[in-house]
Parts: C-alpha cells; sequence; structure tokens
C-alpha cells in the first residue's frame, strides 16, 4: 500500500471587508459557510492552503484590514477545529488600493499604458520610476497587511516587482506544488470600467519567479496560478502573450472579481495539457451594480491527487448560498451529482517518483530512542511550512505545541537543520534545550539562567565561553538587561538573521519563568530597531501558559499544535524500516498506539530487528509502554486517581489543571467529536497499568 499525495485548497474571494451593510448580512453567511464547510472537510479536508484571490476590503484602508484580520481568524478557528492547519496566501484586488488624486499626472501616464508601449517598458525596467512609486503607494496598505499578518505562512515566499506578486513553492512527501500570485489590479487605479484594459505581462511572471517563469514552473509537479482578475479584463495585446506565453505553465488558474462564475477549459495550441480557469463567487461582499445589488455569495474547494507518476485528478466543489444554505454551484461547471464536484484527469509538470522503502537508509538500524537524523524523520509538511514560514516574519515567533513524545523536538531539529542548509538567504541557527542547560548548570535563577543562555548561544555561534562570560560581567543592570546587551551588542550584529530555537521550554525552574518569557516578549518587540531585526525565535512547549497577553511571546502568533502520526505518516514511518503492512495491520497498529510517533517507531524498530510484522510485535510494545506507565504513574498518585476515574467514565469531574498535566504527560487525548473533552490516548496498556 502507499498512500496518494493530494494537496487541498479553499479558495475564498471577494470578501470586501469594511462595505456597507456588510455586519448586517456577514452573520448569516458566515454561518452557512461554516457550516457547509465541516461537510465539505470530510470530502476534501484537511486543507493545506487558503488560497484568497482578491478584494479583501472595499477601500484599501488600514482599518480595514485590521478588521479583515479578526474575520479570518474566525475562519481559522473553524478550520483548526475541524483538524486543518492551512497557510495563506493571497493576491490584491482593485478594492484592496487607495486611490490616487485623479488630478494625480502619473495617473493620466499610466492610463495610455496600452497606447504606448513605452510606459510599460519603463514602469517594469526602472524601479524608481513615477508610475510605479504611485502603485506601491496605492498599495501600501495591502503590502503592510501583508507583512505583518499572523496567519501561516510559507517559506521561502518570493515577492516580484508590482505589489502583491509572488511565487511559493509547497512540498509533501516529494511533490513540490507551485503557486504564483501576480497582481492584475496595478493599473486599475480610478474609477470606471477598466474591461479590456488591464495587463499581467511576461515581465511580472518571469520576475515573480527569480527572474525565469518557466524554469521555476518546470521545477514543480504542479502549478497553480492566482489573480484578481480573468483574462477577460486584460488588453488584447496583453491577453495574446497570456495565452501564448504563460497559460501552459500552470495547471489551473484561480480568480476573483467576477458576478457569475465560469469554470472552463482551453486546448492550448500544442501543449499536452489543458489550461482550466476556476472563478470564485464573492464571499461574503456586496457589489453594486446600477440601481441593483448583486448578494451572490459562495466559495471553492479544490483538491490535487496524484495518480501514478504522470497525472492526477483535480476535483472542484463550487459552494452557492441558497436560502441561508450552501449548496452545489452548478452554473459553475458540469457537477457529479453525488459528489457535487467536477473532476477530471491533468498532466504532472515532470513525473512524480514515491520514494521507495528504506532507499535512503542504507545506515545501521537507528533506535528509537537515537537523536535526530534526518534520514529517519518523517516529513509533516504542513507543520514544517509553518515553522518555516514564521521564521521569515520580524518579530513573530513560532511556537510549536505537543504532548509527550509526540514529536515537537523532531520537528524542531527539521526545521533548524533545513534553515543550516538553505543556500538563498543564509541565517545562523542556535538550538538551546532548556532541560539540558537546567540540568548542566544547576542555574535556577534568573541571573544564573539568562547568563547561561547567553553562554550556550555564543556556544553555537562558535564563541568562546570565556568570551561571552566576560560581556556579561561588563554589562550593567538587572539580568534580562545584561542579557539584553550581550546580545544587542555581541550575538545578533552580523549580516546574516539569527534562529534561535528553544526547545523544553517546560523544564524551565519557576523562579525564571516569568523573568524569560518577558524577555522573550520584549525582544520580539523590538523587532523594527536594529540588531533585533534580525532575531528569530522558534518556541516549543507542550501548552501555551496563561501569562498576560503583553508578556507572552506565545501569543503573538498562532501556534502549531502537532499531533500523532496519520495512518499515512505511520505507513511512511514503516516502509523507512523496510517493512510492507497491509491496510487492515497499519490500521490496527496506528489504533493500538493511539498514532504514537515513538512507539510506532519502537514497534517497527522491533518488527525489523526480530524480522517479523507489525502485527507479532505490538503486544510486546503495548506491555513495554504499560510498564512505562505504571513507573510513572506511581511517582504521581493523583495521575492514578485521575485515570481510573477516565477509565471508567469519560464524563468523570477531573479538574481542569489535573486534565492538562495528563495531556502534556502524553496519556489522554482530546476527542476528535468533542475537542473540549479527553480520552485516553491508547486505552490497551493504560488499562494493564492500572490493573496491577
Amino acid at each position: 500500500m502507499r498512500a496518494s499525495v493530494t494537496f487541498s485548497w479553499l479558495h475564498v474571494t471577494d470578501l470586501h471587508q469594511g462595505q456597507r451593510e456588510q455586519a448586517l448580512l456577514l452573520p448569516r453567511v458566515q454561518t452557512a459557510f461554516e457550516r457547509d464547510l465541516r461537510k465539505l472537510h470530510d470530502q476534501a479536508g484537511p486543507f493545506d492552503l487558503v488560497l484568497f484571490t482578491g478584494d479583501l476590503t472595499q477601500r484599501g484602508a488600514a482599518e480595514e484590514f485590521a478588521a479583515l484580520d479578526k474575520t479570518l481568524f474566525t475562519i481559522w478557528n473553524c478550520l483548526e477545529a475541524l483538524g486543518s492547519h492551512p497557510v495563506l496566501l493571497a493576491v490584491p484586488g482593485n478594492h484592496d488600493l487607495v486611490r490616487p488624486a485623479p488630478s494625480d499626472p502619473r495617473l493620466a501616464e499610466l492610463s495610455r499604458w496600452a497606447a504606448d508601449p513605452a510606459i510599460g517598458e519603463q514602469f517594469w525596467s526602472e524601479p524608481g520610476s513615477p508610475s510605479r512609486a504611485l502603485v506601491g503607494e496605492a498599495f501600501a496598505n495591502y503590502a503592510s497587511w501583508w507583512n505583518d499578518h499572523r496567519f501561516p505562512r510559507v517559506p521561502g515566499h518570493r515577492a516580484g516587482l508590482a505589489p502583491g506578486d509572488f511565487t511559493v513553492t509547497v512540498e509533501k512527501r516529494g511533490f513540490a506544488l507551485g503557486v504564483m500570485g501576480l497582481n492584475s489590479a496595478f493599473l486599475q487605479l480610478s474609477a470606471g470600467d477598466h474591461t479590456g484594459k488591464l495587463d499581467v505581462g511576461l515581465q511580472q511572471f518571469h520576475a515573480a519567479a527569480g527572474g525565469n517563469g518557466s524554469r521555476w514552473a518546470e521545477g514543480c509537479h504542479a502549478a497553480l496560478l492566482l489573480t484578481h482578475h480573468p483574462l477577460s479584463w486584460l488588453t488584447p495585446p496583453a491577453r495574446q502573450t497570456f495565452d501564448a506565453e504563460i497559460a501552459g505553465h500552470f495547471t489551473a488558474h484561480l480568480f476573483g472579481h467576477m458576478h457569475e462564475p465560469e469554470l472552463g477549459e482551453q486546448r492550448l495550441l500544442g501543449a499536452s495539457s489543458g489550461y482550466r480557469w476556476l472563478q470564485g463567487r464573492s464571499l461574503f461582499g456586496l457589489e453594486t451594480w446600477g440601481q441593483s445589488r448583486s448578494r451572490s455569495h459562495g466559495y471553492s474547494v479544490g483538491r490535487l491527487t496524484v495518480q501514478g507518476d504522470k497525472a492526477a485528478s483535480l476535483q472542484i466543489w463550487p459552494r452557492l448560498l441558497v436560502n441561508q444554505k450552501m449548496v452545489p454551484d452548478h452554473a459553475a461547471a458540469e457537477l457529479d451529482q453525488a459528489k457535487g464536484c467536477a473532476q477530471e484527469t491533468v498532466a504532472l509538470r515532470q513525473p512524480f517518483v514515491h520514494n521507495a522503502p528504506n532507499l535512503k537508509r542504507q545506515a545501521a538500524l537507528a533506535d528509537p530512542d537515537a537523536p535526530f537524523d534526518r534520514h529517519w524523520y518523517v516529513h509533516r509538511s504542513g507543520w514544517e511550512a509553518r515553522a518555516l514560514g514564521y521564521l521569515d516574519v520580524l518579530g513573530k515567533p513560532g511556537t510549536i505545541l505537543g504532548p509527550k513524545d509526540i514529536g515537537k523536538t523532531w520537528l524542531c531539529k527539521y526545521v533548524c537543520d533545513s534553515l543550516r542548509h538553505r543556500v538563498s538567504d543564509p541565517v545562523r541557527v542556535a538550538e538551546v534545550d532548556v532541560g539540558t542547560l537546567v540540568a548542566r548548570t544547576g542555574a535556577n535563577t534568573s541571573d544564573s539562567f539568562l547568563r547561561e543562555l547567553c553562554v550556550w548561544v555564543g556556544g553555537e555561534l562558535k564563541l568562546a565561553r570565556a568570551d561571552v562570560l566576560g560581556w556579561w560581567q561588563t554589562a550593567d543592570g538587572a539580568p534580562g538587561e545584561r542579557a539584553t546587551r550581550v546580545f544587542e551588542d555581541r550575538l545578533l550584529p552580523s549580516p546574516s538573521p539569527l534562529v534561535i530555537a528553544i526547545d523544553r521550554l517546560e523544564a524551565i525552574p519557576e523562579a525564571v519563568r516569568m523573568d524569560l518569557f518577558s524577555l522573550l516578549r520584549a525582544w520580539c518587540d523590538r523587532n523594527a530597531q536594529p540588531p533585533w531585526d534580525l532575531l528569530r525565535l522558534l518556541l516549543v512547549i507542550p501548552r501555551i501558559p496563561n501569562l498576560g497577553d503583553l508578556q507572552s511571546p506565545f501569543t503573538i502568533t498562532r501556534a502549531i499544535p502537532i499531533e500523532a502520526f496519520s495512518v499515512d505518516e505511520a505507513e511512511e514511518l514503516v516502509s523507512y524500516y523496510g517493512l510492507r503492512a497491509n491496510n487492515r495491520e497499519l490500521a490496527e497498529a496506528h489504533r493500538t498506539l493511539g498514532g504514537h510517533p515513538f512507539w510506532l517507531r519502537k514497534a517497527a524498530h522491533e518488527a525489523r530487528s526480530q524480522r517479523t510484522g507489525l502485527a507479532e510485535v505490538i503486544g510486546d510494545v503495548v506491555a513495554t509502554i504499560a510498564e512505562d506507565y505504571r513507573q510513572r504513574l506511581h511517582r504521581k498518585p493523583g495521575w492514578r486517581d485521575a485515570l481510573t476515574s477516565l477509565a471508567r467514565d469519560q464524563d468523570a469531574a477531573i479538574s481542569a489543571a489535573t486534565l492538562d498535566e495528563l495531556y502534556d504527560a502524553g496519556f489522554i487525548v482530546r476527542k476528535e467529536s468533542a475537542p473540549l473533552e479527553y480520552e485516553p490516548r491508547m486505552v490497551q496498556p493504560l488499562l494493564a497499568a492500572l490493573e496491577s
């Protein structure tokens, strides 16, 4: 068995945050949207991407972008409750700009774009040209929002020439999905009908990809294009260039702006696959046309499923609001009556080869307790992308959450290892293990801990302990002030950013806790001041501690809560040990061990060592877990009492503090059907431990 690679996305467009009357209509649409999203999530989720194709706001005002964040947070809360942890990608629309004064002479120059090719040539070739400056000013609020937003990002985001242009590559199990976003609204800076007057050109296409859009696309197995406008809004020459030089690089083109949806397919001369455009309905916005108002609302979901090495299945679920209920949008496409989606096979841009079992793992068999080794690491692409994405943003720490032995440390180390080997945009990396730091140094006061933290980071940067201690001694003030001075004067200054990954923060001494967390927050808040603009933080802890918002480094961004392996991830792990398990055997091992990465690794290791199958070793692994439980519960009788009550009655009254401790320790998990309730992670070993 080999699980398919899938990419799923939520496509939303034309929110028009800040539009009049929206406050009255939004709750009705939002309720229907979230209710419907729960149903579609079962068919097409979890979602890897949220793709927003413009008109996020109504007038491009800063206060509208601030309100937009609140609306998006509501959507993200819904998605995360369903089990999706997507990244956000967006392009601006013609409502995401502040229109310049009609008398601005630069506006008059841009209005002659189609008639005078020299204007476009100067615009693209001269960064300091007056017309380029005008476009930058118009989209300044959008650019500021994009740079500062708190939603998960894709690492390696490359910006292009026009505001909002970008390319990214999202990878999952070796499959590379490229996404390019192009600003189609940079010429629509004034009122009036701009149909047939806009441009998306080759300069934009190539610049967004670092100079060669064709080479970028060839490096992807499939690629999506995002714009706000459909092709009908381009000038005839621009449309001709797009059809001949750009369209063939993409599996599908997603856009918004229109009021009647269309999903179409155009066969390109000489192309081996079709070019598809997928238009989304307005999610919450209103648009006025003469004396009438269009209140057509909807959204769409897409999924790309790899089929073999040369093709993939593309599925689209277009949705339409009818009588306060989201239903399949049959006006958008010919839909399968049972599934409510349009589906067809698309060709991949290059062959995709699945990793064969044990292909890269020719070294000695790794013990489950062995230190991190990227060759034995199971990729968790969504969480990796979120962590790397946060580290690209000034003052926005990434926070990895999860219970004991769930894979937090290996995820953190994989991210750090990836950063160390990054060729473009090099960074310095310092990994700090709080548990080891405290055990080695005995640091249990703010003075000793912060001093040793400086020494540890200095050691990671190949600086002598004596030198760092000397800097500490010469710094004045309280421990936090001295640590700040050492970082500011000695550790941070460099041509490259410094990523500090702090693992096992739960091991911090209680006397140091508040001082360290408030200091980290203060450092993040200085992100606009050199050299603090070079600092990047990755924090690892089981659960966010209760701190004031202004003192917590954990509330600046949305945390990355990781959980047990999925069945697909368990299968990948088993394949690393050269084992092949059938569907039933793998599902049973996953269920019995609760998807727990460490114990699944233990089972795979035992099966490989004994040259047998998973089913033959699961009983021994369960006995080992039960013994581990007995020893841990012997030291914590209060935990044992609580788990005994929970085993008898999952509705038993157990204090929130005790439930948090049991969750952090890996004994219990949140129920999928009721995230506020808990159940044992692994029933068999727990019952065995409690019976003895």
